[in-house]
């Protein structure tokens, strides 16, 4: 194990969060609100391990394989560890664990919450889990990039812009250039968030939690209602417009700003997750003008709202009497597994792996019409290799045994079977929007506290890519470390 590399990453991770920890620790010191001391202690804290860390650690080497997988985990494990810290300092979260468990969901951009009265949360601690999911967006956006394609689990996240440009096959000649042109495009988006939100009347502290957390699509919010309660279609018409921006393919949208907009339309998963979007937006349009004949414009605005959120994994609530029903609740949950699109900030499979496994099903049954016959699985004009088409296979099963072994514990936990679906669907596929028990007012709160522990694996597992987190389960890993 190469403790050099794995120290001095944790410590510009800690140096990185503690500079982070100083926008909340400025709203608190503002509106004087207590938790301010909360978030110094946890600042000074991570500046002084990391700055040691780093120091000590400084000499640099490029980590092996196993080393990146590992540095990615614990990486993951000590940004959740901090990011609860200030929650349950400040007495936010009245149990360490649901602090945890808050963390978790920001960081992974779930949007699950435990937290009670938020209108009653200091601001200070409304902004830092915005703020956290802004940052695990961002971080899975750079994952996407710079760290997954490594251990093979990318092979295929970044398939559609690789194969769409003619120049070369890959976005740029080196891969910290890619980080940096992609961390400038989310910031950009993020910023005219901000200044949208801030056109259609919020207040500055609301549009910028709400943007965080719309262009990650985390869904946190700093009312009880989330974006429901503020009662503005400007508000839902940018909120959509941003969570859509946020499933996308950012490397799609670096191909965009380059004025390659013809590139990024012939995209087939682009155009898939457009198409999928409207098309579950129709059918929860007609669902809930089938419920309410006579609220027409509502029932559109918040079917839209409901479909995009869910498609983008976002998870912004909207009051729905359609979504009660049990063939919406069986729609949402196959489209919280199925999530947005590959290299973007949201959850789930990705879409461009679900289309290779249609396209691949497809391929079967015409050999069956044709025995003698080959067809290549291809993808936006060229062949998919047997090595990423097997990631993909592999990502999928696991996804399905994670997801029927999570159900199963939930329901050990006392959970009924609908509940216990949705609740793993939620924080599996990095949703948040879950049904029955769990999805009423007090929501992930009433779990239990196994329940919790399962669903923050979960949260982990979805947004790691499955394979990352449990190749760490293997002995031979650690034979190899």
């Amino acid at each position: 194990m190469d403790v050099h590399a794995l120290g001095r990453s944790v410590g510009l991770l800690l140096i990185g969060l503690g500079a982070a920890l100083l926008l909340p620790l400025s709203i608190s010191l503002y509106y004087g609100e207590r938790a301010w001391a909360a978030f110094l202690l946890v600042q000074l804290a991570a500046l002084l391990i990391g700055a040691a860390l780093h120091l000590l650690l400084r000499e640099h080497r490029e980590p092996h394989l196993q080393g990146t997988v590992l540095a990615v985990a614990i990486g993951a494990a000590v940004a959740c560890l901090v990011g609860a810290m200030p929650l349950w300092l400040s007495g936010a979260a009245p149990r360490f664990l649901d602090a945890l468990f808050e963390a978790v969901s920001g960081f992974t951009t779930t949007g699950a919450s435990v937290l009670p009265g938020l209108a009653r949360l200091p601001r200070g601690v409304l902004l830092w889990r915005s703020l956290m999911q802004w940052l695990g967006g961002m971080a899975m956006v750079l994952l996407a990039v710079a760290v997954l394609p490594r251990v093979g689990v990318g092979a295929v996240q970044l398939l559609s812009t690789q194969r769409a440009s003619s120049a070369a096959n890959r976005l740029t000649p080196r891969v910290r250039e890619s980080v940096r042109l992609l961390s400038g495009i989310y910031v950009l988006i993020s910023a005219a968030a901000v200044l949208a939100l801030l056109a259609c009347g919020l207040s500055p502290f609301d549009a910028i939690c709400h943007a965080f957390s719309t262009v990650s699509t985390g869904g946190f919010s700093t009312r009880e209602g989330s974006i429901a309660a503020l009662q503005s279609l400007p508000v839902e018409l940018v909120t959509i417009v941003f969570m859509l921006l946020g499933g996308t393919n950012f490397a799609l949208l670096l191909l965009l700003s380059r004025g390659q907009w013809r590139t990024v339309l012939r995209d087939q998963e682009l155009r898939t997750y457009l198409a999928l979007t409207a098309a579950v937006a129709l059918v929860m349009v007609a669902m809930g003008l089938a419920a309410s004949p006579t609220a027409a414009a509502q029932a559109v605005r918040t079917g839209l709202l409901r479909a995009v959120s869910t498609t983008t994994t976002a998870g912004f609530a909207a009051t729905d009497p359609a979504s009660r029903t049990g063939l919406v609740q069986a729609m949402l949950v196959m489209l919280m597994l199925i999530g947005g699109c590959a290299g973007s900030t949201a959850g789930g499979l990705k879409i461009v792996r679900v289309l290779l496994l249609l396209r691949h099903a497809r391929n079967e049954l015409r050999k069956l019409l044709h025995p003698h016959a080959v067809y290549a699985l291809r993808y936006n004009g060229h062949a998919v290799t047997p090595d990423a088409f097997s990631h993909v296979v592999g990502l999928f099963l696991l996804l399905l045994a994670a997801g029927t072994l999570g159900t199963l514990a939930m329901t050990a936990t006392g959970l009924d079977l609908p509940s216990a679906i949705g609740a793993v669907a939620a924080t599996l596929g990095n949703t948040g929007t879950a049904f029955g028990a769990v999805g009423q007012a007090a929501g992930f709160a009433a779990v239990s506290p196994m329940g919790k522990w399962i669903l923050i694996f979960c949260m982990l597992l979805g947004r790691l890519e499955l394979l990352t987190l449990l190749v760490l389960l293997t002995p031979d890993f650690w034979r190899r470390v």
